[in-house]
C-alpha cells in the first residue's frame, strides 16, 4: 500500500478479518478491509466504478445497514488486486455495532460449541458438578468473612488466628468432598473415554474460578514445565505451602497440600532418607559410599539428610549422584545443596546428571558400583515395558550387597480420581502383585514396604 494510499486511513479505523465484513456492491460480495464510521476500503479483483451508490455492510451474515458510498481513493497492489476507499456520504457507519455483531457472534459460537462439547455429560454428574461450584462460592464467602469481620472489629488476627482457621476449614472440605468425588466416579464408571474427558472438562469449566486460584491447583493444572510434578510443586509439598490471594484460598491450599497423596510424598521422602541413613551407617569407614538418585526433583531428602545429619556425613566418605531430565530441576538442586555443603563445612561429593531418562532406560550411563539407588517417583509415569527395562538396568549398577528402591504409588490411592478429575494429573498406580510381576525377577532378595499413609509402596531390591 502506497503512502498516499495509507494517508486516508485515519487512526480510529477497525481492521477486522476480511471474512467477516463485507459490503454487497452491483450483485457482489466485496470484503471490507477496514472501516471508521466515515469511511470504507474495499477489496475486490476488479475497478470500482467512480460513480456514487447506495452499499449494504454485512458483518458476519447479518445486515446492518444501507450507506451512502463516493469513492474518493484507489490503489492496485497486483495485477488482478484493487483497493478503494470509500467516503460514506449519509449517515455514518456505527462502528460500535459492528465490533458487537462480531464480538457477540464469538461469544454465542463459544458458548453453542462447549455446549456440544459437553452435550453428553451424564446428568448426575453434571448436577453434583453445579452443586460442588454453588457449595465452593458459599463456603468462599462465609470464610472470607471471618477475616473481614476480624480485621473490622480489631480482633487479634495474626498468623495464629489464621493458621487456626486454615487447619478446620481444609479438613472440613476434604471430608466434604472425598464422598463427592466417589459419587462422580461412580457416574462415570460404565461410559466411553471420550465421554468421561469431557465431563472432566465440564467439571473443571465450572469450578475454575475458584480451584485454580489455589497456586498449589493451578501449577499442576497448568503445567509449566510440561508436567504435574515438577520439582517447585514438590517443594510446595514438601513444604506445607500455604499462601494464596484470600483466606478462603489459603484454606484450600492446604487442603491440597494435606491430601493423603500429599502426605505420602512427604512420608517418602522420609523413607528415603531412613534408608540412605542405614547405609551409611553399614557402609565401611574407608569406603566411598556410593548413592543414586534416579528423576532426582529438588532432591529434598537429601537437603533434609544435610540438616539433620551432618555429624554423620564428616565421618562418611560419600558420593551422590542426582540424575533427571529437568536441568531447572538441577539447577535448583545444585544451588541449594552447594550452600548447605559449605555452610555444614561437608566432604560431600555431589554429581549432577542432566540425561534423558530414555537414555538410562537404553543403559547409556556408564556409572557402576552404586551401594544404594533409588527412584521415588519415576515409576508412576512408565509403563510396564519401560518400568522393567529401567529396572534391570539400575539393578545391574549396584555392587555386590547394594540396593535398589524403586517408589510407586499404590491403587489404594484414595485421591486418585480427584488428581485426574480437578489437576489433570495422571499416574500409573500399581499394585504389591503388579510391582513384584515386574520387579521380582531381579533378585530373590526382593521385599515391598510402605510408606504411613499406605499410599505409596516400595519395591526394595538387594544384590
Amino acid at each position: 500500500m502506497s503512502d498516499s494510499f495509507k494517508m486516508t486511513v485515519r487512526q480510529d479505523r477497525i481492521n477486522p478479518p476480511t471474512d467477516r465484513c463485507s459490503i454487497a456492491l452491483f450483485d457482489h460480495i466485496y470484503p471490507i478491509e477496514n472501516f471508521s464510521g466515515f469511511g470504507i476500503a474495499v477489496r475486490s479483483r476488479e475497478r470500482l466504478s467512480d460513480e456514487y451508490f447506495d452499499a449494504c455492510v454485512i458483518v458476519d451474515g447479518i445486515e446492518i445497514g444501507r450507506h451512502h458510498l463516493k469513492k474518493v481513493r484507489e490503489e492496485q497492489p497486483s495485477e488482478n488486486e484493487f483497493l478503494t476507499g470509500f467516503e460514506i456520504t449519509g449517515v455514518p457507519l456505527n462502528a460500535d455495532s459492528v465490533v458487537a455483531v462480531m464480538e457477540t457472534r464469538d461469544v454465542l459460537q463459544d458458548f453453542v460449541h462447549e455446549r456440544k462439547l459437553f452435550f453428553n455429560v451424564p446428568e448426575k454428574f453434571a448436577l453434583k458438578a453445579y452443586r460442588i461450584k454453588h457449595w465452593l462460592e458459599e463456603l468462599e464467602q462465609d470464610i472470607n468473612c471471618i477475616q473481614k469481620s476480624a480485621l473490622e472489629e480489631n480482633k487479634s488476627y495474626n498468623r495464629q488466628f489464621e493458621e487456626t482457621v486454615i487447619q478446620m476449614v481444609s479438613k472440613f472440605i476434604s471430608e466434604s468432598l472425598s464422598p463427592v468425588y466417589d459419587e462422580l466416579a461412580g457416574y462415570l464408571e460404565t461410559v466411553p473415554a471420550e465421554i468421561a474427558a469431557q465431563s472432566f472438562g465440564f467439571f473443571r469449566s465450572l469450578v475454575s474460578g475458584i480451584i485454580y486460584r489455589a497456586p498449589f491447583a493451578y501449577r499442576a493444572y497448568r503445567k509449566p514445565l510440561g508436567y504435574a510434578g515438577d520439582y517447585e510443586m514438590m517443594n510446595i509439598i514438601y513444604d506445607r505451602d500455604t499462601s494464596g490471594d484470600s483466606l478462603f484460598i489459603k484454606c484450600l491450599q492446604r487442603y491440597f497440600v494435606d491430601e493423603p497423596a500429599a502426605k505420602a510424598l512427604r512420608n517418602r521422602r522420609n523413607f528415603i532418607q531412613k534408608s540412605i541413613i542405614e547405609h551409611l551407617l553399614s557402609a565401611p569407614e574407608n569406603e566411598i559410599c556410593r548413592i543414586m538418585s534416579v528423576a532426582s526433583g529438588p532432591a529434598s531428602e537429601i537437603q533434609q539428610l544435610i540438616t539433620d545429619q551432618p555429624a554423620l556425613l564428616k565421618q562418611r566418605r560419600v558420593e551422590i549422584h542426582l540424575i533427571d531430565q529437568d536441568c531447572e530441576a538441577l539447577k535448583y538442586s545444585q544451588k541449594v545443596l552447594t550452600a548447605l555443603i559449605r555452610n555444614n563445612q561437608l566432604p560431600l561429593a555431589v554429581y549432577y546428571h542432566h540425561l534423558k531418562i530414555k537414555a538410562v532406560i537404553c543403559d547409556s550411563f556408564s556409572q557402576k558400583d552404586f551401594n544404594l539407588i533409588y527412584s521415588a517417583g519415576l515409576f508412576d509415569y512408565l509403563k510396564d515395558n519401560a518400568s522393567k527395562s529401567l529396572a534391570e538396568n539400575l539393578f545391574s549398577m549396584l555392587q555386590n550387597g547394594g540396593e535398589l528402591i524403586i517408589g510407586n504409588f499404590s491403587k489404594a490411592n484414595p485421591n486418585n480420581f480427584g488428581m485426574g478429575l480437578v489437576l489433570d494429573w495422571h499416574l500409573i498406580h500399581r499394585s504389591s502383585a503388579d510391582m513384584k510381576n515386574l520387579f521380582g525377577h531381579l533378585s530373590r532378595k526382593y521385599r515391598i514396604e510402605s510408606e504411613e499413609e499406605g499410599v505409596n509402596l516400595f519395591a526394595i531390591i538387594n544384590k
